[in-house]
């Protein structure tokens, strides 16, 4: 039991809002006892807590106390008139409110820094003496929130670092240079980029195992060839080519339909360049032209890509993490890629023991590259090119233009939408 005098000896005595000849000039009936009602706000110590008053009698005087632990019947302050309380004999007066007009008042203070109190109930309740001897006298119910803590400011609190397992003393337990309360993989230093709710791939380009299920779908498309999906934080987008006619399909972030755009543009590959950030980006048959979003639907050339060798019916990827377009030829596990910032062609990269299908190889957030053939979806590291790992799309049928990786997700074409295998962390 932590000894309550001490945790607020500095605890200020009150917060008032009005003056004291307010309380003596209003004319208060007795009520019946448990007109009070408390909010606590705040559980982190170190850091500020509220107790608000609500339901009160305007102007009112009203004591705010607390017990750190386990409650008890009691005590019962003879200004109370024989109401008792319910939290205990380790009870302490921590301020008193002063309410409004409107029965309204609030006391804010700062939670004292004891790390022997985190995980322990702080459990507060109003009292409000009334009437001659106090035998009109009024209690709010109990209200107690679990005190935490974060000593180190990573974000996280003391209780979800214990619940995780990370350091509450070392702000980035892994050292991979991301805060703890930031990074979706606080144990694994392999994973050494914000997660930002992208579903990344761990940046050694693991599995987490031998098969996926598919448990996320976009429909409807269009009557159009269905190409690749991306998502830019807020939306995913899944465009259908063919001819300038086709349409760009959105869906927000659970796979709710919205409706569809006319870009004008046969499109094969819709995409962003930072994980789930957008602007979106096009690119279309026949064209090395990368085309910026302007609005929704509405894209923009930005620069071309030169030199290399990019099929008409080419599916271009976008590799975040070296800032990097990337394309590559139907069934060919060789790919170009083209620098970001301007199209300049860069290098030619071989992706060596797996295999594909279709014209599309995609790039996962953490700049994997993915190919996929059968029912089996290939990892590789993105500067050797090495196989890194293999797993099985449990139902995935030929991806031809719609293999694609975003938020987390693999997605093929299935019917008149597109099937989702989740393999991200």
């Amino acid at each position: 039991m932590i000894a309550l005098l001490t945790l607020f000896a500095c605890a200020p005595e009150h917060a008032a809002q009005n003056t004291p000849e307010d309380w003596e000039a209003a004319s208060l009936t007795a009520p019946a006892p448990g007109d009070l009602i408390l909010r606590v706000d705040g559980n982190i110590v170190g850091s500020l807590a509220t107790f608000t008053v609500v339901d009160a009698y305007p102007y009112e005087d009203v004591e705010v106390l607390v017990n750190i632990g386990a409650t008890a019947p009691g005590p019962c302050p003879a200004s109370l008139g024989g109401v008792c309380l319910d939290l205990g004999p380790s009870t302490r007066r921590i301020g008193r409110v002063y309410t409004d007009v409107d029965g309204f008042g609030t006391l804010e203070i700062r939670l004292p820094v004891l790390a022997d109190a985190i995980g322990e109930e702080l459990c507060a309740q109003l009292a409000s003496p009334r009437g001659p001897g106090g035998l009109d006298s009024a209690v709010s119910e109990v209200v107690c929130v679990t005190l935490d803590g974060d000593r180190d400011r990573d974000g996280l609190s003391d209780l979800e670092e214990a619940e995780l397992g990370t350091d509450p003393r070392r702000p980035d337990t892994d050292g991979d240079e991301v805060r703890d309360g930031e990074d979706c993989a606080p144990l694994d230093p392999s994973l050494s980029v914000d997660c930002g709710g992208c579903g990344l791939l761990p940046s050694d380009c693991t599995l987490d195992r031998a098969s996926y299920v598919s448990d996320f779908r976009l429909s409807p498309g269009t009557a159009c060839t269905q190409m690749n999906v991306t998502f830019d934080g807020t939306h995913y987008w899944g465009y259908s080519g063919g001819t300038p006619s086709c349409r760009l399909n959105q869906w927000e972030a659970d796979g709710t339909y919205l409706g569809d755009y006319g870009p004008g543009i046969d499109g094969r590959s819709v995409f962003t360049k930072v994980g789930c950030e957008g602007p979106t980006y096009l690119n279309g048959y026949a064209s090395t032209e990368i085309r910026e979003e302007t609005s929704p639907g509405s894209y923009s050339g930005i620069h071309s890509l030169s030199g290399g060798s990019l099929s008409s019916q080419a599916v271009i990827a976008y590799d975040p993490v070296r800032e990097l377009y990337v394309g590559g030829d139907a069934g060919s596990t060789t790919v170009d890629r083209w620098r970001g910032s301007d199209g300049a062609y860069v290098d030619r990269l071989i992706l060596s023991g797996g295999s594909h299908e279709g014209y599309a190889h995609a790039v996962s957030n953490s700049g994997c590259y993915l190919t996929f053939s059968g029912s089996t979806l290939y990892s590789y590291d993105g500067d050797s090119g090495e196989l890194i790992d293999s797993a099985t799309l449990e139902g995935a049928s030929s991806p031809n233009y719609t293999f694609s990786y975003a938020n987390g997700y693999v997605f093929i074409e299935s019917g008149d939408g597109w099937d989702g295998w989740f393999v991200g962390l």
